[in-house]
């Protein structure tokens, strides 16, 4: 009787614990803060960030995305880098966005899980880019 109640009040506590985490966001993507076109966006588009394009790919495979981090904007080196994760960006016109190379920027586009990038050493790519700009 002495161990029955603690271990009771113990599978109790992480019941009640389990039951305050969310299974998934409204949208069916945990850890992601997406906006649908109904809060005031012509689309709707999922702010991420490099590391969970990375990890989990296959929940933003061809969804349009928001994600910060810093362009290397080179010859065949053209993408977002933090720590081991690189994203590719495979932009139309090198030249317009050459400007925002070692800078710190936000962009929006269509990330493909698929798309490996220049020699498939990238984790994924963001492409038909549609805007590139610095981050505050």
């Amino acid at each position: 009787m002495r161990l029955f109640f603690p271990l009771a009040l113990a599978l109790f506590i992480c019941i009640q614990a389990k039951a305050d985490i969310p299974e998934h966001t409204k949208d069916g993507r945990m850890g992601t803060k997406c906006m649908p076109k109904c809060q005031g966006g012509e689309k709707e588009y999922c702010i991420v960030s490099i590391t969970q394009l990375a990890i989990t790919p296959e929940r933003f495979n061809g969804k349009l995305v928001r994600v910060i981090g810093k362009l290397r904007m080179q010859f065949e080196v053209t993408g977002l880098k933090y720590g081991e994760h690189q994203i590719w960006v495979q932009v139309g016109d090198f030249k317009k966005y050459a400007q925002y190379d070692s800078r710190t920027v936000q962009i929006e586009g269509t990330f493909n899980a698929l798309n490996f990038g220049h020699l498939g050493m990238w984790d994924g790519a963001i492409e038909n880019v549609e805007s590139i700009r610095l981050s505050d």
